[in-house]
């Protein structure tokens, strides 16, 4: 069965959890560390209409193959977690993240934000969104724990669903940083379509 319609069940501390297999897909690429760094010192801002054109394709490229090269060298330790469900592991990843036919949505990002890279999700935020789940005790509560941006005194309109916010325009994010959670609570903006902005945190998935 595909990703798209399988739901699994995992039992943690005496508790059964039911969790999209998708999800188990994304938190097992997710914790093996980075899958792009931005080495970049320029913010997105600052790099002519001509230059992020040409910029485009060459990060989505990067962004997929390294996520394709994770998938081949932990095959067999996602279908020793995933096997239940997935019978085709690289055929599903594939089909959820081979976006190199088209690269419209990131195109669009670029001149929608203009910041682009100030918004994507760190390896640690994305550990922080699936391990949250994981830690659930109930199916029927899927809500983040507070966190640095989003908490009880500090909720700006990027920690609503579909919507994201940018880090200060001179601090450099290290997407590859899997600790730290930045500080991103500024100009808050809708999520550019392609990619998913959950309700909890300030960044792009």
């Amino acid at each position: 069965m595909s990703y798209g319609g399988c739901v699994g069940m995992i039992e943690m501390s005496g508790t059964r959890i039911f969790v999209p297999c998708l999800l188990f897909l994304i938190l097992s690429l997710a914790s093996l560390g980075p899958v792009w760094c931005d080495d970049g010192d320029e913010s997105d801002g600052d790099i002519g209409e001509g230059n992020q054109a040409a910029a485009v394709p060459i990060v989505s490229s990067l962004i997929y193959t390294q996520i394709s090269n994770l998938t081949k060298v932990y095959n067999k330790d996602i279908n020793r977690e995933l096997g239940f469900c997935i019978n085709d592991v690289d055929a599903d990843v594939n089909a959820a993240f081979n976006f190199s036919k088209n690269l419209d949505f990131m195109s669009n990002c670029y001149k929608q934000t203009k910041d682009v890279r100030q918004r994507l999700c760190t390896a640690a935020e994305i550990k922080f969104y699936f391990t949250s789940f994981l830690d659930t005790r109930s199916a029927e509560v899927q809500f983040l724990k507070p966190n640095r941006n989003c908490n009880l005194t500090s909720w700006v309109p990027g920690c609503e669903p579909g919507w994201s916010c940018s880090v200060p325009e001179d601090e450099k994010v290290d997407l590859k940083n899997s600790k730290d959670v930045p500080e991103r609570t500024l100009n808050s903006q809708p999520c550019c379509e392609g990619f998913f902005c959950p309700r909890g945190l300030t960044c792009m998935i």
